[in-house]
């Protein structure tokens, strides 16, 4: 071992004793203006050791954080635009450390000694991304491959971008070699190829055509099985002679360099292989997949060494410390461990916090506890005079579900107890890939508070995929199920309280209003709306009220937001039922609306993937003014929700992380602005979005709108493609999926039908002619 590494084993033992004292609180770190404070530290992208072992960093969906490997302490070092950290690098003399990510269109230095930022060089606008990163052996140049496919080196000392090397071919994972030399990519259709970092040099802004064959070294052999190909992460090995890669069909592979062939293929995980890294002398490989398993390899006799349980949630990243005795795992669980990979024994469990994806929150108990519900099921309970987690639960069969749902006072927690599903985190974006692992199950009900579970004609249900909804009095849980409709129960008593019978398949958001009174019903995806007035077991559903994208009720229970794509319809619940109140139109909702306390202001999310712009919204509530927003966050928001108290709004996201905001302050800072109106006019605010005599008429609006802003829709084999000068976007026709570019979005329905909306103009169906052009088609004919 060279000596000026140190024994991390004693480090190991040191930190357990010292981690929790030393932690630094990074809560207030980096907050946006309003912001009180952030829970979470951002689900975990990549991790690195410095070159003495001292030091751990980690790139999360929000920033970098150091850690310090003898006493646990920690810094969250975040960049003046906040955004991912896909890559990290230390510098030879490990001084210095490079990162970079998406949504920050440049590259920082740190100085790890002083915790400061050195410098940025900075590279081009905010979507494109450092997904790779390295410094040179002599720590000179910096090498930079961005998420188009280029290649830039850097010089450290002056910052100055020296060249850049001409696109590679689209890929899904890439690595350095230890000597920077080479760079292997893993892609979609099973394939790897290497690249010299330095062939075909061109200087910056000069003009001359692609030819990939100037830079393509070789391609290695395709995968023969007939099995999702994807290749999901890589490695090189130390001496560069040998590369692993782990794919979508639970295998590792291990690659020849030289001669271009499999040498072996590696089996025994069950999920997707989503990290490999080998050990610091070659001999060993670690793999993780999406189950939380991490299995070593001996790559002499390509046996399995050791499998390592612990870990809940998929195995995000694997790196090992520079004395080559110990490993490093980050989950999506949020949990960092240390083990010793020559006994498979857990060392540590270095820490917590760095968890993927909120899916829901409460406040309870005065406003002083949070309670939040992750992707895989996970709820922890949030001391917000500390900051800290209370605790965490995690009962039931299924450790990987999604499906789970907060009581509003969060002591009971009904959850699937399916087999589940299982997620795959972009490793250099943000985005996701889920898979259900098939198989149904009952519903659980569990009280967290006596971690009991309850009994009742609910465990008798048989499906998956279910949606919950409970009362705000905590007695009654309505469930929607697939064959049956709307079941709902008193859980004290277990009798049946009502049944809603649904004449399809539904999935959507369901909630109870305030006063109980009320179960509404809406879908992201715009299907049927469903009100029912839970008293009278009637539905009061208007007949104009269809296919909105989201629903809110306010906290007296007297008001309904409806949100559509382009406009929010404000209803008055009355004791004779609804009423019309006004109508806001311009205003896109993404994915969540919510009313104020004292219904003054409409939330809505916006989430714009091209530009990596993830924000809440504020409007008007008596007249449509744009009052501004909220930005903090760097994934999808997927949940809002508003203190008892009305001080504090809570907002999660998929990033991982909970932003606390300050209310009374952000409505200060509107009202000085001169933006809100306390007025109580309640007309109509706005005209409605264009008439149209016919949908042909429609169309041809849709389509000149699209020609004169630069829209460009094309089809390429099975694959549609957006393009604008500012973002693009592409989807497979057969994933029914739907693109989203500014005022655009595109739908893709079965039989190659295009339904095409533009906000404020209108939407359309339309099909390609044999020439590549769009033209109108009507639904339910045969032009």
């Amino acid at each position: 071992m060279n000596n000026k590494y140190l024994p991390f084993n004693i480090i190991l033992l040191v930190s357990i004793l010292l981690l929790n004292s030393n932690a630094q609180d990074t809560t207030y770190v980096g907050l946006p203006e309003d912001a009180i404070a952030r829970l979470g530290k951002g689900g975990i992208n990549i991790m690195r050791f410095s070159p003495d072992g001292s030091h751990l960093t980690v790139g999360t969906d929000i920033g970098l954080w150091l850690y310090n490997v003898s006493n646990g302490e920690e810094t969250a070092l975040y960049p003046d635009q906040i955004g991912h950290i896909h890559a990290i690098d230390f510098s030879p003399d490990g001084k210095m450390i490079a990162s970079g990510g998406s949504g920050n269109p440049a590259i920082q230095l740190w100085d790890i000694e002083k915790r400061t930022l050195l410098s940025e060089l900075s590279f081009t606008k905010r979507r494109d991304s450092v997904n790779t990163i390295a410094f040179s052996e002599d720590g000179n140049t910096l090498i930079h491959l961005h998420n188009s496919g280029l290649i830039t080196h850097w010089d450290v000392e002056s910052n100055e971008r020296l060249y850049d090397t001409e696109h590679i071919a689209p890929y899904t994972a890439a690595a350095f070699s230890s000597h920077r030399d080479n760079i292997v990519t893993g892609n979609r259709d099973g394939k790897i190829r290497f690249w010299h970092t330095k062939d075909v040099k061109k200087q910056v802004n000069e003009k001359r055509d692609l030819n990939l064959d100037e830079v393509f070294k070789n391609r290695l052999n395709d995968f023969k099985e007939n099995v999702d190909r994807e290749i999901w992460s890589v490695a090189f090995s130390p001496d560069g002679t040998t590369v692993a890669t782990g794919s979508f069909d639970n295998s590792v592979r291990i690659w020849n360099t030289e001669d271009s062939k499999i040498k072996t293929t590696l089996k025994g995980h069950n999920e997707w292989i989503l990290s490999v890294a080998f050990s610091r002398n070659g001999d060993v490989l670690a793999s993780g997949d999406a189950e939380g398993i991490i299995k070593l390899w001996d790559i002499t006799t390509e046996q399995e060494l050791n499998t390592l349980k612990g870990h809940t949630s998929g195995i995000c990243a694997l790196t090992y410390s520079p004395d080559g005795k110990s490993l490093a795992s980050g989950s999506y669980d949020g949990t960092i461990r240390f083990w010793n990979y020559n006994t498979g024994k857990l060392i540590s469990n270095f820490t917590t916090d760095h968890k993927k994806w909120i899916t829901q929150l409460a406040f309870t108990d005065e406003d002083t506890i949070l309670t939040s519900a992750s992707y895989n099921g996970t709820i922890d309970v949030w001391n917000l005079v500390t900051n800290r987690i209370l605790t965490s639960y995690s009962r039931g069969k299924n450790h990987l579900s999604s499906v789970v749902k907060l009581s509003p006072d969060t002591v009971y927690i009904p959850m699937d107890s399916s087999t589940g599903s299982i997620f795959a985190f972009n490793p250099y974006n943000d985005g996701f890939r889920g898979s259900g692992k098939g198989g149904y199950g009952n519903i659980e009900i569990w009280n967290m508070q006596a971690d009991e579970l309850l009994s009742g004609p609910w465990q008798d249900m048989y499906n998956s995929g279910y949606t919950f909804a409970f009362s705000s009095d905590y007695n009654i849980l309505a469930v929607l199920d697939k064959q049956q409709g709307i079941r709902a129960w008193n859980i004290n008593t277990g009798q049946e309280a009502f049944l809603f019978p649904l004449n399809t398949y539904y999935s959507g958001r369901m909630q109870f209003s305030p006063d109980s009174k009320l179960l509404t019903l809406s879908s992201r995806s715009e299907e049927r709306t469903y009100i029912w007035d839970v008293t009278s077991l009637q539905e009061i559903t208007p007949p104009e009220m269809k296919e909105t994208k989201a629903l809110a009720i306010s906290r007296d229970s007297k008001l309904i937001a409806a949100g559509y794509n382009d406009r929010i319809v404000l209803w008055d619940l009355t004791p004779n039922g609804m009423k019309k109140q006004s109508t806001i139109i311009d205003i896109k909702i993404s994915q969540i609306l919510e009313i104020s306390p004292d219904k003054q202001i409409l939330l809505t999310t916006k989430s714009n993937n091209m530009d990596m712009e993830h924000q809440i919204q504020l409007w008007d509530a008596n007249n449509g003014t744009d009052l501004g927003t909220l930005m903090g966050h760097t994934e999808e928001i997927t949940t809002l929700t508003f203190s008892i108290n009305g001080k504090t709004l809570a907002s999660g996201s998929r990033d991982g992380t909970i932003l606390l905001w300050d209310w009374n302050k952000v409505v200060s800072n509107v009202k000085t602005n001169g933006m809100v109106n306390t007025g109580t006019d309640n007309s109509v605010l706005s005209p409605e979005t264009t008439k149209y005599t016919s949908k042909v008429e429609e169309a041809k609006a849709v389509k000149m709108w699209l020609d004169t802003n630069s829209y460009d829709i094309t089809k390429t084999g099975n694959s549609y493609t957006i393009k604008h000068p500012e973002g693009y976007g592409i989807i497979s026709g057969q994933d029914g999926g739907t693109i989203s570019i500014g005022n655009v979005t595109v739908r893709i329905h079965p039989d190659e039908i295009l339904n095409i909306h533009v906000d404020g103009v209108g939407s359309a169906t339309f099909k390609f002619d044999q020439t590549g052009n769009l033209y109108y088609f009507e639904l339910n004919s045969n032009k």
